[in-house]
């Protein structure tokens, strides 16, 4: 297959053209207008994008590189019929209003292109988790394959040596050419080791021993006393509640079912 590498070049600039300023779309209407000679119109398309404000800084591409904007062909049959012929300026003047043009539109630019880096920073971050590492930790590092330069993979586990910034960590992987590298948070995520099994050997004896130890069943000692009723009394105060002959029939009930009132439930 024949290369061309001024082609290549002309496609990748038409690629980043098209991914930059969306001009995919345009691309698509052109192309199903046009036919095979689109590309004939892309001066066309040029001149359009060039003279539409963007969102983002409030002007037109060729106001902020020019300090004015581009005279399309509607803007000269509107000059023609509403404005009479005047006389051009002189040139030191016209460079004065250019470069006062120039510098008031960048000042509203970067003002305008910072308002909307926050708003859209905002809604990039609405479901954004923080997260952060110590020294020391283990993390997994999402790196390319060697088979594959365009598909990646987990590596490691690598060690965390050092916060560079609150994105930024210098990790140390061992095994790899440079052991030490700064990696992006969003290249990182936590390691987690697995619990470790070990495996014992038990000689006869020891089985032996613990066999017998596992026979041996252990039974609670039922020396349970019986509730001294004095210490009832005492402790609830039923003097104080009951008369005579109702503490002396609660004593002999507590005498009669004795075993059924013993320091440890049966």
């Amino acid at each position: 297959m024949t290369v061309r590498p001024d082609a290549n070049m002309v496609q990748a600039g038409i690629g980043a053209w098209a991914g930059l300023w969306g001009g995919k779309r345009l691309l698509r209407v052109l192309c199903l207008d046009a036919g095979s000679e689109w590309d004939k119109h892309l001066p066309s398309i040029l001149l359009a994008l060039r003279t539409v404000s963007h969102e983002s800084t409030g002007y037109t591409p060729s106001e902020l590189v020019y300090g004015k904007n581009l005279r399309t062909p509607e803007t000269l049959v509107m000059e023609h019929w509403m404005e009479p012929e005047e006389e051009g300026d002189l040139v030191t003047e016209y460079m004065f209003k250019l470069i006062n043009r120039l510098k008031r539109c960048q000042e509203v630019a970067i003002n305008k292109m910072e308002e909307m880096q926050v708003k859209r920073k905002t809604w990039y971050d609405k479901n954004a988790v923080k997260r952060e590492f110590k020294d020391g930790d283990l993390v997994l590092v999402l790196a390319t394959s060697r088979a594959n330069k365009l598909a990646v993979q987990w590596i490691g586990p690598g060690t965390i040596l050092n916060k560079i910034s609150e994105t930024n960590y210098l990790v140390e992987i061992p095994g790899r050419r440079e052991t030490s590298q700064i990696y992006h948070i969003n290249m990182l995520k936590p390691y987690y080791k697995r619990p470790e099994h070990v495996n014992v050997i038990i000689n006869d004896e020891t089985k032996n021993s613990l066999a017998d130890q596992e026979l041996e069943i252990p039974y609670l000692e039922n020396n349970s006393l019986i509730y001294d009723f004095e210490d009832v009394i005492q402790a609830s105060e039923l003097n104080k509640h009951l008369h005579d002959k109702q503490m002396d029939r609660l004593r002999e009930l507590l005498n009669k079912y004795s075993k059924c009132f013993q320091t440890i439930p049966v």
